[in-house]
């Protein structure tokens, strides 16, 4: 999904594949913010179902469209006033190889007649029994 941006990074976690699946098979819940940093970018649009799409460690898109739907915190990335905002987006999930996030699309990114900018804030992945 990222190589459509250019300038992008890659999102790298350093762990150890072993200890990702003990901490998954001991786990019962796992838990990510996502913190999107926008300047006349829009993110999270459910109304006219248009959201950021971002690819869990297992491949799956997640988006408001499955059982993975974050809970919107914080949702200021709709104004185009040429101000920085932030969408905060809490993943808590049963589905434990959703996460983390390791590759992230977002919409509303490419418009030439207006300057828009994002970046990520991922915070940590977080396993619970």
């Amino acid at each position: 999904m990222s190589e459509r941006i250019s300038h992008g990074e890659l999102i790298n976690y350093s762990m150890i594949p072993v200890q990702m699946k003990f901490l998954r098979l001991l786990s019962r819940t796992v838990y990510q913010n996502i913190t999107y940093h926008c300047y006349n970018s829009r993110v999270w649009d459910e109304e006219e179902g248009r959201t950021i799409k971002l690819q869990g460690d297992n491949e799956m898109e997640l988006t408001s469209l499955i059982k993975t739907k974050p809970l919107v915190l914080k949702n200021e990335c709709k104004a185009a006033d040429n101000k920085w905002h932030q969408t905060i987006l809490e993943f808590n999930t049963t589905s434990k190889e959703a996460l983390p996030i390791i590759d992230v699309a977002p919409f509303d990114i490419n418009n030439s007649r207006k300057k828009q900018e994002f970046f990520l804030e991922l915070g940590p992945v977080c396993f619970f029994y």
